[in-house]
């Protein structure tokens, strides 16, 4: 994708990439993921917000038909069997988008309702920064990362993240809405599941101490990618802004709160990431400096553009590690590219509310435990221009 169009290369005799076809699609041309067959392509277009199917069969890039979205589409898939694909969008306004026809080129789109499983709420939240999906092998679940603004967490202002998964034969989520139980000794509430989707796919019956998960184990997912680790079922998520990729057990019933490894990025905002072959062998794309990253090798191709001053400002921009800077949660975390994230924060006034709980953060707030104290709507300004 560049500019606007979607160009295609291929090796020359000399062994360097030639120019092949291209194809103008809608602008800010974004997110795009090619058939399991090799025939289609579909692209995401975020600002204007459309999706285009084009054929590539032969090397050519000929459109097919293009569908009006919701808001910000980004993340594109196609389903294994290649006639369906499923959109995330950036904002919390809208949830995944699902795009038939792509085969026939007959393309039209139906929204999907994807609510935030019950990690620690037993409200029905959307999410924002739907920004890496991935199916599993049979298609029958599409694993989707996120972030969840107003979800519960301890001594935090920002929510969780979040996979969710889609059971794709009947587009419902594999979990419901449940409140979580208490738990039998009288401490934080434990998360139980007894869900089961499929004879292949028995889920176990584990419970979770909601307390002793890490809110944010990734934040701007950028990549999902579904393999196998030491040979078993797992999610691979790169993290803009924690700038690593952490394992995820992909059968369990909340990945996100099952964690099984982490690997650091030596670039300071990866943006992309595939895999060379079995996990974790990993290359990863940066952003601003022509980079990649072979595995923990960083192999510069360019020099960044910006100036030192204003990239060391793109950096801060995008971390979300540092305490004092981001508490948690990067600026790009709200601002995404400097738009917004379609989320109405609580603005207040601290000293009245941390003498009745000092341990939320001292100007924004979201969640259940502030419903009762007074406070301003504040949505999340564009920053862009």
């Amino acid at each position: 994708i560049r500019d606007g169009m979607v160009v295609s290369a291929a090796a020359g005799a000399t062994g360097t990439l030639e120019l092949g076809a291209r194809v103008a699609v809608a602008a800010d041309a974004w997110g795009l993921a090619a058939s399991p067959d090799g025939r289609r392509l579909v692209v995401t277009s975020a600002w204007t917000h459309t999706v285009t199917v084009l054929d590539i069969a032969d090397g050519a890039l000929r459109p097919l038909g293009s569908v009006d979205v919701a808001r910000e589409p980004r993340a594109v898939v196609v389903h294994p069997l290649g006639d369906t694909a499923y959109v995330g969008h950036l904002t919390a306004m809208h949830s995944l988008t699902r795009i038939d026809g792509i085969a026939s080129g007959r393309v039209r789109a139906r929204a999907v309702d994807l609510p935030v499983a019950p990690l620690r709420t037993a409200e029905k939240l959307r999410a924002t920064h739907t920004g890496a999906l991935a199916f599993s092998p049979d298609g029958h679940r599409l694993y989707v990362a996120r972030h969840a603004p107003g979800a519960e967490v301890e001594r935090g202002w920002y929510g969780v993240s979040t996979i969710d998964v889609l059971l794709t034969p009947e587009d419902r989520p594999l979990l419901a809405l449940t409140s979580p139980p208490p738990a039998p000794d009288g401490g934080p509430p434990a998360w139980r599941s007894g869900s089961r989707d499929g004879p292949d796919n028995d889920l176990v019956d584990r419970p979770v101490p909601l307390a002793l998960a890490e809110a944010l184990p990734f934040v701007v997912p950028r990549t999902l990618v579904a393999t196998r680790v030491d040979g078993a079922p797992s999610l691979l998520i790169l993290s803009e802004g924690r700038a690593r990729v952490t394992v995820f057990d992909a059968l369990a019933p909340a990945p996100a709160l099952a964690t099984s490894g982490a690997y650091a990025v030596p670039c300071p905002i990866p943006m992309g990431m595939v895999l060379r072959s079995t996990a974790p062998t990993r290359v990863v794309a940066c952003r601003g400096a022509s980079a990649l990253t072979l595995d923990d090798r960083r192999v510069d191709l360019a020099p960044d553009p910006l100036p030192a001053l204003e990239a060391r400002g793109r950096v801060l921009f995008h971390d979300a590690a540092d305490p004092a800077l981001s508490g948690g949660m990067s600026c790009e975390g709200c601002h995404p590219d400097g738009r917004d994230d379609g989320y109405v924060w609580r603005e207040m006034e601290t000293d009245s509310v941390r003498a009745r709980d000092p341990s939320v953060e001292p100007r924004i707030f979201s969640g259940r435990a502030l419903e009762k104290a007074d406070g301003r709507a504040r949505q999340t300004p564009m920053l862009a221009g």
